[in-house]
């Protein structure tokens, strides 16, 4: 089940033009600005890829009111953390992925927010990934308390998405139309 609403999720996402990419994911970033979400340098932000909602306005946001921001790194089958100054500070990984030179890592202790990615989502703000499991990994080993908000395309929420005991529930999703808070 999960594979073909994967399948299905990512195909519809893909046939989101590059200028319905950029315009929704300007939407997102600026609710995310104006809701006042990011609060430190010590918030964790992906950088996009695959018709993903863009980060790039986020991350240049949070180095220039903080100084620096946290994003993740694949080492093997984990996630590690990694602090950047500027957005020079990355390089092209063998996944085709923007992420962090393998230099500042930090603990994942450090995280005070995730903004996270997804495949598809639902309105109890349960979280379908990529099926290799490195964000239920990361999220399963931060602090309780931290916040972890989704980041998504109205097309990316389903009705139901299925989940499995080690599934992690987003806090709250922000798509380009609204904020969808867990309902019970």
């Amino acid at each position: 089940m999960k594979k073909i609403i994967r399948k299905e999720t990512l195909a519809k996402r893909k046939t989101l033009t590059t200028e319905q990419v950029i315009e929704k994911s300007q939407k997102i970033s600026q609710t995310v600005i104006e809701k006042d979400f990011i609060k430190t340098n010590n918030t964790l932000i992906y950088m996009d890829f695959r018709n993903e909602v863009m980060t790039k306005d986020l991350l240049e946001y949070t180095i220039k009111k903080f100084g620096s921001v946290l994003l993740p790194r694949v080492v093997g089958d984990v996630l590690t953390i990694h602090e950047i100054f500027s957005l020079e500070d990355m390089v092209l990984s063998d996944l085709g992925i923007l992420e962090p030179k393998p230099t500042n890592q930090v603990a994942i202790q450090r995280i005070d927010l995730i903004l996270a990615p997804g495949v598809a989502f639902d309105d109890k703000c349960y979280r379908l990934g990529y099926g290799g499991g490195f964000y239920d990994r990361l999220l399963s080993n931060k602090r309780k308390e931290v916040p972890v908000i989704a980041l998504a395309f109205e097309t990316q929420i389903i009705d139901k998405v299925p989940t499995e005991p080690h599934d992690y529930k987003m806090d709250m999703i922000v798509t380009e139309d609204r904020i969808i808070k867990p309902s019970l």
